[in-house]
């Protein structure tokens, strides 16, 4: 797993928590409006260290979890899951994910193994939008999504995730669709702010 950046102390991305914060090389998606896209697919910014030791040198006496965030964390497989696991079992903290939801299966088996104490999954879009690139066909995202909500309500995991979605003008007719589709399930769902926009304008 290759890390461009981490925060040591911070309570803004786990309700609650403080936490060290690590931020992943690479995604599989481009969205225009992303804010730390050219960020975390910057080669040159990757740490030459392995992240067991970022992590080791990073928690203090205050940290009580860890998140990942991309990019997109998924793309590691099996290796967020060990570091994950590796977090657990060293430190005894807890765990967040922050992912697009590509890799359900992978986001639910890290549920299932208690790898992972929260999903914070980003839905990005309802129907297909020019503003975002992804390789993979968007019938399958949807697939995807609808498979890893229905799996979290079969299996009482609805309090260890969210849905966000970050809402730019080219798709915010999506916004009540997709809030809808986490309605019928009870799954809490967020808005997310347009991080891009606000910094363009300042």
């Amino acid at each position: 797993m290759k890390i461009v950046s981490y925060v040591r102390e911070t309570f803004l991305e786990f309700e609650n928590h403080i936490s060290l914060v690590l931020f992943c090389y690479g995604c599989n998606m481009k969205c225009s409006y992303c804010y730390n896209y050219d960020y975390v697919t910057d080669k040159s910014r990757i740490i030459d260290k392995p992240v067991e030791t970022i992590i080791d040198e990073n928690i203090t006496p205050l940290t009580d979890s860890v998140v990942f965030l991309g990019g997109e964390v998924t793309i590691y497989g099996e290796e967020l899951l060990t570091v994950s696991d590796y977090v657990k079992s060293k430190h005894r903290l807890l765990t967040k994910v922050f992912s697009n939801g590509t890799n359900p299966k992978l986001l639910l088996e890290g549920l299932h193994r208690g790898c992972f104490d929260f999903v914070s999954v980003d839905f990005k879009c309802y129907f297909p939008s020019d503003i975002i690139t992804y390789n993979d066909s968007w019938i399958n995202y949807l697939w995807g999504m609808d498979f890893f909500l229905n799996q979290c309500v079969e299996n009482n995991y609805v309090d260890r995730i969210e849905v966000r979605m970050t809402v730019v003008p080219e798709i915010e007719k999506d916004v009540t669709i997709i809030k809808k589709i986490c309605d019928k399930r009870r799954i809490k769902f967020v808005i997310q702010d347009d991080v891009k926009s606000m910094c363009d304008k300042m």
